[in-house]
């Protein structure tokens, strides 16, 4: 019987190969509407096409990490991961040929490669002695990664390529990183390397959480731009708001490695629900740009800040390892489930009422974590 492999989570040798292909799959969310507008503009989609492609890769990206997480043991990873780097190359240079629900379909495909990707990251993370550290540098890499390509293709590679430069770029991504594939442990081992099936309930709960902050966000954040019009602010101002985002984003991602192994997990999940909802209060009854800029700038920071929380909370709740794995779907799903709730109570006449929304969401996000982590103590006192 062939001895399965034992790596060393903490060497950087073997959580980097996962890490770069986390980070390939998981930065196609920036990209998007570049990649989907030049197709609009080409004339490949229509403009409901085009919603219904940037939902059916989100789809296939959840369906695939969710699914897996159900029914795939950690094994075999370099056939897996291997695999799904030719579902993304069939999808990325398929698309460049196709043309409207040839396209949708995938994008489909696409996502489902990308989450089989995110979920052997996810599965590195439960095994990790460091997960909210690398988590961190993950996040961190994913928006340094995304920006660069975003700013590269609005600037170079659409101009002297036309539609096809950016699938063009993601399908050399896609033949480049089969080097990470020969790099990256062909198991996780440890424990038992079949993390299968549904977690119990109090980290159900914290599951639940994690995609309620994550909607909060969201459900502000894909109309942030006509937000910041009916709020008041100064258009060209407005303008910036994107930017400033991401810039908080990236230096959010920086403070969660520094700070991943200096604070309570728990604590700043549990500030940072605190500082969304302060935010969004301070953005909507402030008028200066000043103040905008800052609470952008906020949101962007807290919005990366603390997804590498939320695998060494899960870990806490759930040691089987069967909570830590639905991290990565419930992520995803959180992220689909926030501007999926906001376009029901939005109107032509005001998108205000997203406010509410993710403050509902931050609110909901509180009062599980607080209830699973409360009689998770409780229990074990007793």
């Amino acid at each position: 019987m062939t001895e399965i492999q034992t790596p060393d989570l903490a060497a950087p040798r073997w959580w980097m190969p996962v890490v770069a292909l986390g980070t390939g799959a998981g930065c196609i969310g920036v990209l998007q509407p570049i990649l989907l507008g030049l197709l609009l503009g080409a004339g490949k989609l229509s403009l409901t096409e085009m919603g219904v492609a940037a939902t059916a890769e989100a789809a296939g990206m959840t369906l695939a990490t969710t699914l897996a997480a159900f029914f795939l043991p950690l094994r075999k990873l370099r056939r897996l991961a291997g695999g799904a780097l030719v579902l993304l190359l069939i999808a990325n240079a398929g698309t460049i040929m196709a043309s409207g629900h040839a396209i949708i379909a995938l994008r489909l495909l696409g996502g489902m490669g990308s989450g089989i990707l995110i979920w052997i990251l996810m599965g590195m993370f439960t095994r990790s002695p460091t997960p909210a550290r690398i988590f961190a540098i993950y996040i961190t890499t994913q928006s340094i990664l995304g920006l660069f390509l975003s700013q590269a293709m609005t600037a170079v590679i659409a101009p002297m390529l036309g539609f096809s430069g950016g699938y063009v770029v993601l399908c050399a991504m896609n033949v480049l990183f089969l080097v990470a594939v020969f790099l990256m442990p062909d198991s996780m081992g440890g424990r038992d390397t079949g993390i299968l099936g549904l977690p119990p309930l109090l980290p159900g709960l914290a599951i639940v959480a994690i995609s309620c902050y994550l909607a909060g966000i969201l459900s502000v954040w894909v109309y942030i731009l006509p937000l910041l019009k009916q709020l008041g602010y100064p258009a060209a101002d407005a303008a910036h708001a994107v930017p400033v985002a991401l810039a908080g984003q990236i230096v959010g991602g920086f403070a969660a490695t520094f700070f991943a192994p200096r604070i309570s997990p728990l604590r700043a999940w549990t500030f940072s629900i605190l500082m969304v909802g302060a935010t969004l209060v301070a953005l909507a009854i402030s008028r200066g740009s000043i103040a905008m800029f800052a609470a952008v700038g906020a949101i962007g920071f807290l919005w990366l800040f603390v997804p590498p929380f939320h695998m060494p909370v899960m870990l806490g709740l759930d040691p089987s390892g069967r909570g830590p794995m639905l991290v990565g779907p419930a992520q995803l799903s959180g992220t689909s489930l926030g501007p999926l709730i906001a376009s029901a109570v939005v109107s032509d006449q005001s998108v205000r009422p997203v406010i509410g929304v993710a403050l509902a969401f931050m609110l909901a996000s509180l009062v599980l974590l607080m209830l699973a982590t409360r009689v998770r103590a409780a229990t074990a006192a007793a």
